[in-house]
């Protein structure tokens, strides 16, 4: 009999300390759980106007999310007009991305400010990688053509 209580004794110690010591995920002010793990999230595409690449065009990424526009990073258009940017978002699965960037459509223009973002640009489905150690969000954003933004301002900030 004595020893039916020592087994089930240390049976219930071993399964509270599986129980109690069970990391629980952190849950944000608004009651969603977040992960533990770094968010990185990755923005490419391409910049033309009728087709014509946009090189050397300073683009900034931004999170505004909760009304607060915090640069995440900046880059320049490359050959082609192609950028690539990166960014840790600070643990938050509730982010909203903004593209900012100043351009010339042709030689000669005036100089224009266009904001891309999720409301006014059809964002491609995020692909989800979770690598272990961190979890990535990929855009692939594909051509963004600015000529209905040079001509009627499609993309105001």
């Amino acid at each position: 009999m004595n020893y039916k209580f020592i087994i089930l004794v240390l049976f219930l110690c071993t399964l509270s300390t599986f129980v109690f010591s069970a990391k629980k995920k952190p849950v944000n002010k608004r009651g969603i759980k977040t992960s533990t793990k770094p968010l990185f999230v990755f923005v490419t595409g391409q910049l033309t106007c009728q087709d014509r690449a946009l090189m050397g065009v300073n683009i900034r990424l931004h999170n505004v999310v909760d009304k607060k526009n915090i640069t995440l990073d900046n880059d320049r258009t490359r050959n082609f007009g192609i950028f690539y940017l990166r960014s840790n978002v600070n643990n938050s699965p509730n982010y909203e991305l903004k593209l900012r960037f100043t351009y010339r459509c042709f030689r000669g223009s005036r100089r224009k400010t266009a904001c891309i973002n999720m409301k006014n640009f059809k964002f491609p489905n995020r692909i989800v990688q979770d690598k272990g150690k961190e979890i990535d969000h990929i855009y692939f954003l594909n051509k963004v053509d600015l000529y209905d933004d040079f001509l009627y301002g499609k993309y105001n900030c």
